[in-house]
Order: C-alpha cells, then structure tokens, then sequence
C-alpha cells in the first residue's frame, strides 16, 4: 500500500477565533471599499468636468466606511480584552515586528491560530 499519514483530528474554531476571524475579514473588505471609493474619488477631481454632487456621494460613503472601521476595531479590542491571557499575549509578540500594528497582528492571529497544529501553521505561514 502507499504511504500512510495519520493526520490530526479536525476540530472546528472556536467561537472567540470565529468572530475574531469574522471581523478582521470584514475589516478587511471595509478597507478596500474605502480604497476604491478614494481612487473614485482622486480619478474625479481630476476628470475633464467637476460632478460635485458625485464627489459629495463619495465623501459621505467614505466617511460612513471610516465609522464602520472604527467601530469593528473597537470591537476587536473589546474581543481581545474578554479573551483568555494566551490570546491576549498572541499580538504582543507579533507586534514587536517593526511595521506591524495590533490590527495587522490580530489578523495574522485569526487567520493563522485555530486549532492547526503548530507544524501546519508554520508551513501554511511560510506558503503566504
């Protein structure tokens, strides 16, 4: 017979990595939106002829996007706070990388730390 493996049992997330997963992943879509929306409107001001009441639809879409952002990271705060002291303790080390902010750090939390085993985290770190 060929090579057999005996891989690790799944195990679903948890609920905390769940919704802490589901946010960043929405805060991520709110952050590209609103670069678009920027692009629109940078493309705007720069056009032929001025649509002010364009330019002034897109300002206020952004404006309400900045709010959205804004109160999903509080959201992950407020995760993160409630959240047992080894996930609190997670962004701490990640955040020691230069360039690296808390957002960007829980990110790489929820998107990286479910119940993989630390071997599949690695490789599947390394591959991204």
């Amino acid at each position: 017979m060929g090579a057999e493996q005996n891989l690790p049992r799944w195990q679903p997330l948890s609920k905390q990595f769940y919704q802490l997963r589901t946010l960043t992943r929405e805060l991520e879509n709110l952050h590209q939106t609103k670069t678009a929306l920027n692009n629109q409107l940078h493309a705007l001001s720069h056009a032929q002829f001025e649509s002010k009441s364009t330019q002034k639809r897109l300002l206020a879409m952004i404006k309400l996007l900045d709010k959205q952002i804004e109160s999903i990271q509080q959201e992950v705060r407020h995760q993160l706070v409630e959240a047992d002291s080894e996930l609190k303790r997670k962004p701490e080390h990640i955040t020691q990388i230069k360039g690296v902010g808390l957002m960007s750090a829980i990110t790489v939390i929820a998107e990286t730390c479910g119940p993989m085993t630390r071997s599949v985290r690695s490789t599947w770190i390394r591959s991204h």
